[in-house]
């Protein structure tokens, strides 16, 4: 009798246990819903601006300006190869 208690206790607890868990799925599916939906709007908003195939792209002259205080040998070198 007293096994059959602990039993009854211990699929109690597993039950709990389990509604628990179903209902944090839920929370965690209205988390990542709401997560998706915000990526997506801000890649939207990002793309407005263009993208690597679509709107203004920086010219190769711009490219290279303002990334070093004195431009390194190899980049001044690439830069003219390029008829930059």
């Amino acid at each position: 009798m007293q096994e059959r208690t602990k039993l009854e206790g211990a699929i109690a607890t597993i039950r709990r246990l389990r509604a628990a868990i179903d209902d944090n799925v839920g929370l965690i599916e209205m988390a990542e819903a709401e997560i998706m939906s915000e990526v997506i709007a801000i890649q939207k908003e990002a793309e407005t601006h263009g993208t690597l195939h679509t709107g203004p792209h920086p010219s190769a002259r711009d490219m290279f300006e303002g990334v070093f205080e004195e431009m390194p040998p190899h980049l001044r070198r690439q830069r003219q190869q390029g008829g930059i």
